[in-house]
């Protein structure tokens, strides 16, 4: 499954009658290589957008769709299918390539997911190819990840992570345990958005630039030493950052927002 992460992008801008702005970003992408676009179904008008993106294209077969189910939104089996439909009706698609549970933070949620039969509609899904690979996004503590991580056979997981994070949230025990399973983990926040490097020092700034690499390559260090990590999203700047962030990765996937 690493080498179909090869590049990650993510899509958060609302649909427009006019052209969207993703069009107007979608060559940088396509021109770095990018492979991978990440969505989900609270963004306003993104999955609606991907759909149209990749139909107008013709590139469904060229690309994965990562996209997420609203489990803060389910209450009964029925609701699996209603939200998995709908988001399958925007994307202009028959598959999802990578879906995830969006936004667990802790077990609680995971196990009310497992009451309404989640268990058993993944394996229908699986089976039936609409969804190719299960994964789960996490925003909780370290234990609270152990334990999803250790409760089910994922594909892959998505987490926040750098060089600020490594003991917060998933952390860097979270990254290591998922690479010891095999899952592929995509990384959130590996500049916080700009601020791990924004918001330094001049010195340090200048450091960074002074080594040759960029703040790119130098900023998402922390990650790379985990053969677990095999994506970096990264936040919506316009494009503007982009040739820095799709630098810095060294064969790990970007996600950027459109």
């Amino acid at each position: 499954m690493t080498g179909r992460c090869s590049h990650a992008v993510q899509k958060r801008s609302k649909r427009k009658r006019t052209e969207h702005p993703g069009l107007r970003l979608y060559a940088l992408y396509q021109n770095a290589g990018v492979n991978y676009y990440d969505t989900a179904y609270i963004y306003p008008g993104s999955e609606a957008a991907v759909g149209e993106i990749f139909e107008r294209n013709n590139i469904r077969d060229k690309i994965n769709i990562a996209t997420k189910l609203p489990q803060y939104l389910i209450g009964n089996r029925a609701a699996l299918d209603r939200y998995f439909d709908e988001e399958l009706s925007r994307l202009r698609t028959d598959h999802v390539d990578y879906y995830l549970m969006h936004h667990l933070t802790d077990v609680a949620m995971w196990e009310k997911l497992k009451n309404v039969g989640i268990l058993d509609w993944i394996q229908e899904k699986k089976q039936s190819g609409a969804i190719r690979n299960i994964g789960f996004s996490y925003h909780g503590n370290t234990d609270n990840f152990l334990k999803i991580l250790e409760d089910y056979d994922w594909d892959f997981c998505q987490i926040q992570y750098n060089y600020l994070d490594e003991v917060a949230q998933a952390g860097k025990a979270g990254l290591q345990a998922a690479a010891a399973k095999g899952l592929a983990v995509m990384i959130m926040e590996p500049l916080r958005g700009g601020k791990l490097v924004n918001m330094l020092p001049e010195a340090a700034k200048e450091a960074m630039q002074d080594s040759g690499r960029g703040w790119g390559p130098v900023a998402v260090q922390p990650a790379r030493g985990h053969g677990g990590a095999v994506g970096h999203e990264l936040g919506r700047d316009g494009g503007g950052q982009l040739p820095h962030r799709l630098g810095g990765t060294g064969g790990l996937a970007d996600r950027g927002g459109l």
